[in-house]
């Protein structure tokens, strides 16, 4: 587990790595999903897709897979 954290994020609690490809392939999927969604105030952060499309934390968990989690 500790290499992996090593090579994901160097050990870092607040890394970010944008994945710029990710909301492209996978924006209708993330739009759909935001929309089924219960609470409309998550709508607005459609609007930045690089908020979506990045990795976060020691394990670089792409902020869509956490939101279905």
């Amino acid at each position: 587990m500790a290499a992996l954290v090593w090579q994901e994020s160097g050990f870092r609690a607040a890394a970010v790595r944008p994945e710029p490809g990710f909301f492209i392939r996978y924006k209708p999927a993330i739009v759909a999903f935001v929309q089924r969604s219960k609470s409309k105030t998550d709508d607005h952060w459609l609007r930045f897709p690089e908020f979506y499309s990045a990795s976060y934390g020691p394990m670089q968990v792409l902020y869509q897979v956490a939101l279905e989690h």
